[in-house]
């Protein structure tokens, strides 16, 4: 093989890895986050956060059972769920769960959700604001985690669904090395003769 077709090959074998991971890159990062029914509430339910570009993510809620005809606030707020409510201020607010769905669209990305101890936090109805029906911690610990977390009293915790493109990268990447050598291997072979 000459030097001219072997780089042509491996140039083109890495703007196939190039293309492939730019697809990677653009895949949207989804986490789930378990919400744990607090004071005898029965609420338990999801958030799942969706990386939609731009600097936005979008969060779907689904609780059950749902409070039908219930308007019940939901928030972002830093702190993190507990018994002992350790959540602080409002740092996002989510559009109403009503019959036990809500979906917003919020100006963050889910990394900078993911940076600072943050909970997604439900209230029983807005006249009973301060009665808090479900919670769940968003905390970067806990986002590494492979299985989702049981639901308590002290509200629940993020799961990472993850990409399931990004090992399709490492495999681009090893199929690449493996090409290569075979490629260099074949190089010495004709080199011998």
């Amino acid at each position: 093989m000459q030097k001219k077709s072997l780089v042509a090959l491996l140039l083109a074998l890495l703007l196939l890895l190039a293309g492939l991971t730019s697809a990677i890159a653009q895949t949207p990062q989804t986490i789930t986050i378990q919400l744990g029914a607090e004071n005898s509430s029965g609420q338990n339910g999801t958030a799942t956060l969706t990386d939609i570009g731009g600097g936005k993510t979008r969060v779907d809620v689904s609780i059950t059972p749902g409070a039908a005809g219930v308007a019940q606030p939901i928030h972002i707020h830093d702190g993190v769920c507990s018994l002992g409510s350790d959540l602080k201020g409002v740092k996002y607010p989510l559009t109403n769960v009503v019959d036990g769905k809500s979906t917003t669209e919020v100006n963050v990305t889910i990394a900078s959700l993911l940076s600072t101890p943050t909970a997604i936090n439900v209230h029983r109805s807005a006249q009973e604001v301060a009665v808090y029906v479900s919670c769940g911690n968003i905390v970067a610990s806990a986002a590494a985690a492979t299985t989702a977390l049981p639901a308590t009293g002290a509200g629940g915790g993020a799961v990472e669904s993850g990409n399931p493109l990004l090992g399709y990268g490492a495999i681009a990447a090893a199929l690449v090395v493996a090409i290569a050598g075979s490629i260099l291997v074949l190089r010495r072979r004709a080199n011998l003769k």
